[in-house]
């Protein structure tokens, strides 16, 4: 009798032991699994934010291009504007030319030239 309860806890030891490995080994396929999962997701939010942080800065760059070439239309007018005020002032006879070029081009304009 003792040597059948002996062997019975033997068994019984033998099979713990083996339930312990399966656990264990499910446990490391399932941690596996999870890090596999999560390097996956960590990669795709990357990829997201990567992509995100482009369209803000083309965003960014489209923007500053406006904003560059209104200010330099800007200045470019302010510039021919001062232009034309002192080439006025300093030739008074030039802005009667302008208006005399301007009449002389009306002048020369044929009705079907008119859109109106």
């Amino acid at each position: 009798i003792s040597e059948n309860k002996l062997q019975e806890a033997q068994n019984l030891m033998a099979k713990t032991e083996d339930d312990v490995q399966n656990i264990i080994s499910d446990s490391e396929n399932s941690a596996k699994i999870m890090s596999e999962n999560i390097i996956k997701q960590a990669d795709e939010q990357i990829k997201i934010i990567e992509n995100n942080a482009k369209k803000v800065i083309e965003n960014d760059i489209q923007k500053t291009k406006r904003s560059l070439t209104k200010q330099t239309a800007k200045a470019s007018i302010d510039m021919l504007l001062n232009k034309i005020k002192r080439n006025l002032d300093e030739y008074s006879d030039l802005h009667q030319k302008y208006i005399d070029d301007a009449i002389n081009k009306l002048d020369s304009l044929k009705p079907e030239d008119l859109k109106i």
